[in-house]
């Protein structure tokens, strides 16, 4: 279900800011934010269950699936292939994140890494358009103002 999107997440937003999605932009469902916690597995002797040792850190890997048109088929493609290389020079950065209709606030990742891209075409419909899904693994999250 496309939908538009009330999110602005940009990468690096002290650095070079790379908008990776925008206000208004289309996406492919809401994002998900699944939070893993890390926990130790402590083997106990004489025991049949081990012991759980929480480490306090904590991940969030969210998928973003985004809509873009394009003027044509062959522009569409164009832009799958400019894409990966794009994405494939961004490191590890900051990822801010902001709700449209909030001003007062935003959430922040200090740590953000992009391991995986999977870009593709749209073959049906018009206009000519192409899909970027993100995955995004990221820590210590907070949130700025009150």
């Amino acid at each position: 279900m496309k939908i538009e999107s009330c999110w602005r997440l940009t990468f690096d937003p002290t650095g070079t800011p790379l908008v990776l999605v925008a206000y208004g932009d289309e996406l492919e469902g809401e994002p998900r934010w699944p939070l893993g916690r890390g926990l130790e597995v402590v083997p106990l002797v004489d025991s049949v269950w081990p012991f759980l040792r929480p480490t306090g850190n904590g991940s969030v890997s969210l998928r973003i699936d985004l809509c873009k048109a394009e003027a044509s088929d062959a522009e569409s493609r164009a832009a799958v292939l400019d894409s990966l290389i794009a994405i494939n020079l961004l490191g590890k950065k900051p990822l801010k994140i902001e709700v449209l209709g909030i001003t007062n606030r935003y959430w922040i990742f200090a740590n953000c890494c992009i391991p995986n891209f999977d870009p593709s075409i749209y073959l049906d419909g018009a206009p000519a358009s192409h899909l970027k899904s993100y995955t995004l693994t990221c820590t210590g999250f907070s949130r700025m103002g009150p």
